[in-house]
């Protein structure tokens, strides 16, 4: 029984291995740097440095959406090798990798954007992007504002994602009023500038949204709203969870892996535990030091309560020793060892809690 099931481990280890070596192998987008410089008319100009690595597909992309008034032009990629890419009129997504070599340009979608750029060489790459955006502050009924999804890719980033606004006027909490949605990170005011930071790994269903109020008209933005700012507030916040709602966010945890691991697993841990169960107990006391430490011995119905895992903090043989004398019931003991399995993976920091926000845009 013992080989079978070293054998049963062995196959689940080596498919996991396996499976996150694929994972690895996937582009990734390691990190993103977002400088928006605000004019005097209220139209931002913008330059993004992309750090990524590439092992397949042809083109890279970042989309717009939702974006109203507002219209993106003057769109230019250069890379980490200096070449600045030429800019094509139309951008056709089934070009082939040769033909996106070196080249950028817009594809218009349904309900936005996408600003594109091929590929060119595989491997560790930096990209720059630079674009401009129209109407960029919007002149509400009451007062002047910023409310805007500046990153939305549905594509996990690595390390981190900042954001930095910036103008000739210099922000603070004289001027503005800021909020941030979609991320566990910050919004703070840095040297005059608006600072948004994931604080870390941004996941595929994360974005970074920033709500900004100007306090007085700091902007000649020819962009009206017959809204006022505070509608925008209360739509926004209308919308967002209440904080104390938790999930599942890890890089271990995506749906597809979910089903394809996790679950074998805990599958093959109940048949493990319940074949361990129907075994003779002198096998199992060969197999297995009790490591005493507040729990029962054989044969001894009374249980004292103690904190710290029994049997040298080993969970199986606790699970054995307890399904095997009967000292708890067979429905309590299966969601136990579940639950104890699953805060040691959290203690490890295979999986996590955090708070999340709900989209609104």
């Amino acid at each position: 029984m013992i080989r079978i099931v070293k054998k049963v481990l062995l196959s689940f280890i080596l498919f996991f291995s396996f499976f996150l070596i694929s994972q690895v192998q996937a582009n990734s987008i390691q990190q993103i740097d977002m400088d928006v410089y605000i004019d005097s008319n209220g139209n931002a100009s913008i330059t993004e440095i992309w750090q990524a690595n590439l092992t397949q597909g042809t083109e890279g992309f970042r989309p717009y959406t939702n974006l109203g008034n507002s219209s993106v032009s003057n769109f230019s990629v250069s890379d980490d090798s200096g070449r600045t890419y030429e800019t094509l009129s139309y951008w056709n997504t089934s070009a082939t990798f040769e033909n996106k070599a070196y080249k950028c340009g817009l594809h218009n979608i349904s309900n936005g954007v996408e600003l594109c750029w091929g590929i060119s060489n595989y491997g560790n790459r930096s990209y720059i992007l630079k674009y401009n955006i129209s109407n960029f502050v919007t002149q509400y009924t009451d007062t002047q504002g910023i409310y805007f999804n500046f990153l939305n890719l549905d594509q996990p980033i690595s390390g981190n994602a900042k954001i930095t606004i910036h103008s000739d006027i210099q922000f603070s909490l004289d001027n503005s009023k800021i909020w941030a949605f979609g991320n566990n990170g910050s919004i703070n005011f840095n040297n005059g500038s608006i600072v948004l930071d994931s604080g870390g790994r941004l996941s595929s269903s994360q974005y970074m949204v920033g709500l900004v109020r100007f306090e007085n008209n700091l902007f000649n933005t020819s962009y009206t709203s017959s809204q006022s700012f505070n509608d925008i507030y209360d739509s926004a916040f209308s919308t967002v969870e209440d904080d104390n709602n938790l999930s599942f966010n890890s890089i271990l945890f995506t749906p597809m892996l979910f089903i394809l691991v996790i679950i074998p697993i805990m599958l093959l841990i109940m048949i493990i535990l319940k074949n361990c169960g129907s075994t003779s107990s002198t096998q199992y006391k060969n197999d297995f030091d009790f490591g005493v430490n507040g729990l029962v011995l054989p044969n001894d119905n009374n249980v004292n309560y103690f904190r710290e895992i029994p049997c040298n903090k080993d969970l199986e043989r606790a699970y054995w020793v307890c399904y095997y004398f009967d000292i708890i019931p067979i429905s309590t003991l299966y969601q136990g060892i579940i639950g104890a399995i699953f805060l040691k993976w959290i203690k490890n920091g295979y999986i996590r809690l955090t708070k999340t926000k709900a989209r609104f845009i």
